[in-house]
């Protein structure tokens, strides 16, 4: 624990930000609501140099949704209709997200009512996968993000957001269907929505990813609390 808290105050500092584990807001911040802090940060990442992508990106992908969520949905960064839009999830990989939050016998909330983002905030040329120093650039943001939101659950959408608030090299198959924890705040796993349009003949896949959405909807009901050690 001490390792992750070390690393979480690293991050916080390279942004000038106090870090949860510290005080949370400071007297300062906690006198500005949300909708100022979101700005603040937005502006910071538009700045933001620390890797490549900021080359080659149309549109930085920031994260949109209610800035007061419950859950928070965090995928692994933004594809090429996201990085045409400047939205989160807006693809047939977004439609299926939206299906699986909006579904009256998935979650049931309407997807405005949420907080969507990525790990990254600039799309990866050609969709591919994420590198070591892009996540590590792009970090600091997203926990100031998660700072700012305060949600009751996180939803990781597939391998690398996952591992990335679950601190492990475990694949999504091995990690979804069981609750974990990030900052006590419970973090439920589950398939990227392009992964399952993907395998759409995959019934049990899919299945799965609807019972995901049924836990996320059971821990905001019974209020799960941090059973982290």
């Amino acid at each position: 624990m001490e390792d992750k808290n070390y690393l979480l105050n690293e991050y916080y500092s390279l942004l000038n930000y106090s870090s949860p584990m510290e005080n949370s807001l400071n007297q300062k911040e906690r006198s500005v609501n949300k909708e100022t802090l979101i700005t603040q940060l937005l502006e910071t990442v538009k700045k933001c140099k620390k890797c490549d992508l900021w080359k080659t990106r149309k549109n930085l992908v920031f994260g949109e949704g209610s800035l007061n969520a419950k859950v928070m949905f965090i995928g692994e960064a933004p594809g090429r209709e996201e990085n045409n839009t400047g939205r989160p999830f807006v693809g047939r990989a977004g439609k299926k997200l939206t299906e699986m939050i909006e579904h009256p016998r998935s979650l049931g909330i309407p997807r405005k009512d949420v907080y969507i983002c990525n790990i990254l905030k600039c799309w990866p040329p050609n969709n591919r996968n994420p590198k070591q120093n892009e996540i590590e650039a792009c970090t600091p943001f997203l926990l100031k993000q998660i700072e700012i939101i305060k949600p009751k659950v996180i939803c990781a959408l597939g391998t690398f957001a996952a591992r990335w608030l679950l601190k492990t090299k475990a694949p999504i198959t091995s990690l979804r269907g069981k609750v974990g924890y990030f900052m006590g705040i419970p973090v439920v796993p589950t398939f990227h929505p392009s992964y399952i349009i993907r395998n759409l003949a995959d019934t049990e896949r899919r299945r799965k990813a609807w019972q995901d959405m049924l836990k996320i909807k059971e821990i905001l009901n019974k209020g799960e609390v941090n059973n982290e050690h």
